[in-house]
């Protein structure tokens, strides 16, 4: 059996606040809470879910920026709590990320061969000249003029600097790449000219992804399976094509019904009452939003359990609902192709 490039056992991420006052007892918020999920070699896995499910933390801790509170967290069968100083270097060149905002990620005081050449000398200690043909040849990969190293990046495009920030992400080869919505910051119209290239690369270099996104219909395009984060837990996980299509989960339902009707979801309200962080509710953290909800809900943990090799969920009354509602859902996502097209 092949052994997952990320494998994430019971993962969670608690931090402590600062104390209210000198003898009040310190307040503790958990971002991520007992997760489970692992990600083959070369396959596409995206994270989903509103802003403050966790799912940039788990990214963080993928990209060493934090530390697991609990759990494990594998890359390439390596435990990363327990790697020597070598191994973590090694690691960096395993794991790079490209981020959501390419005007923040690029140093405006340097320009475009001095940003992608500095991973290249600083973990793979290539010499000035292979650095140099390096980065003339990744940036024919990502789509840009060769001659372009000696310009800066506000001299480029938001499309142009992304592609900028990938090449400098693949310039030491790595195996994974954590994308954190790498094309939310974008105009419309450009979004599947990266989509693409982020496609093709994969294609070209057996790259990993973990894909990190609010536009519903951009993480079907570019991912095979997909996780559900609500308050810090996954709620469901199964096939991109079935979960997106087909959802059993009550907050599924509702994210993606709300993005079957426009394009991002977040643009507004998923109705009911929002959990207080400090003081989380007890059982099912949904269950104050959700009009199905029990008193089971209030009094047990619903566990990720699989309705089908394929897809589990964790609600009690998933099945319940499915047969109140109907299977006869079936939301179609515009592609982001589409998107552009009607822009264009």
């Amino acid at each position: 059996m092949n052994t997952p490039m990320v494998q994430a056992q019971a993962l969670s991420k608690t931090y402590t606040l600062r104390r209210a006052s000198l003898f009040a007892a310190p307040q503790k918020v958990t971002a991520v809470d007992d997760i489970s999920f692992s990600v083959a070699a070369g396959e596409s896995f995206g994270l989903i879910g509103e802003s403050g499910s966790g799912k940039t933390t788990v990214a963080k801790m993928l990209l060493k920026l934090e530390a697991p509170s609990a759990g494990t967290l594998a890359v390439d069968g390596q435990n990363l709590a327990t790697q020597t100083t070598e191994q973590q270097h090694s690691y960096r060149r395993t794991v790079q990320a490209v981020l959501q905002d390419p005007y923040g990620a690029l140093s405006p005081r340097l320009k475009v061969g001095s940003i992608i050449a500095e991973p290249l000398r600083a973990q793979g200690g290539m010499s000035a000249a292979l650095a140099r043909d390096r980065v003339r040849e990744i940036l024919q990969l990502v789509g840009l003029r060769p001659d372009c190293v000696n310009e800066y990046p506000h001299q480029f495009s938001g499309g142009q600097r992304q592609r900028i920030a990938i090449a400098r992400a693949i310039s030491v080869n790595p195996r994974l790449l954590v994308l954190d919505e790498p094309v939310s910051a974008l105009d419309v119209s450009v979004r599947a000219q990266i989509l693409n290239l982020l496609r093709d690369m994969q294609q070209q270099l057996g790259l990993t992804y973990l894909f990190i996104g609010h536009d519903l219909a951009v993480v079907r395009f570019m991912t095979s399976r997909v996780g559900v984060m609500y308050f810090g837990r996954l709620v469901e996980m199964g096939s991109a094509s079935a979960l997106l299509r087909r959802p059993r989960h009550p907050y599924t339902r509702r994210l993606v019904a709300i993005a079957a009707a426009r394009p991002l979801i977040g643009q507004e309200g998923l109705g009911g009452e929002l959990p207080n962080p400090l003081n989380p509710p007890s059982g099912c953290t949904f269950r104050t939003r959700c009009p199905y909800a029990t008193q089971r809900c209030a009094d047990e943990v619903p566990q990720l359990t699989g309705e089908s090799p394929e897809h589990a969920v964790a609600c009690h009354h998933h099945e319940e609902i499915a047969a109140l509602v109907g299977d006869s859902q079936d939301y179609r996502l515009q592609s982001p192709i589409q998107i552009q097209k009607e822009t264009t």
